[in-house]
């Protein structure tokens, strides 16, 4: 796979390569957790984008754009797991696009 090949996948090839719980049933629940039903990986590195939504404090759900090393199947560290900040998009639409700019550039 070339530096800019893309190659388009799924979210459940994503979660069968995770090592950890970031996909678990109750992590997922506790959170109100979406993901995105695709995935994009380039250079070892799975991207997709999640969603959460805080019914405590009634915030809309917004949506993030997440990124996981598939060879050691793990998210990549909490501080660089994320291409924007957390939750910084308010439509999974502009999200995708925003991903996908990021990838072709």
């Amino acid at each position: 796979m070339s530096q800019k090949e893309i190659k388009y996948d799924s979210v459940n090839n994503v979660k069968f390569y995770h090592k950890g719980h970031w996909f678990d049933e109750d992590s997922m629940r506790f959170f109100n957790s979406r993901l995105d039903e695709s995935a994009y990986l380039q250079n070892g590195i799975y991207y997709f984008i999640s969603s959460e939504r805080n019914d405590w404090i009634n915030k809309p759900r917004l949506y993030t754009i997440r990124r996981m090393n598939k060879e050691m199947g793990k998210m990549l560290h909490e501080e660089d797991n994320t291409i924007f900040e957390f939750q910084y998009f308010k439509t999974k639409a502009k999200a995708k696009k925003e991903l996908l700019k990021f990838l072709n550039s």
